[in-house]
């Protein structure tokens, strides 16, 4: 009888990484010499403007970028 809590489990798992999936905010973006970035924070960001190689911030492609 542990298979329906099994399920119950699966389920509720899925539906707790859909709605996490779903609370993104806008994306951060950085563009420094024509090249887009997407970063994960303000921090990141602030860093990427001024050096993008000591950045968390990841190639994006310049529709990203506005």
């Amino acid at each position: 009888m542990k298979t329906p809590r099994f399920v119950l489990g699966l389920v509720l798992c899925a539906v707790a990484v859909l709605a996490g999936a779903c609370k993104k905010g806008p994306e951060l973006t950085c563009k420094v010499n024509g090249v887009c970035f997407v970063c994960p924070d303000e921090t990141a960001q602030a860093k990427c403007i001024r050096d993008p190689s000591v950045a968390r911030c990841k190639y994006a492609e310049p529709s990203h970028c506005k």
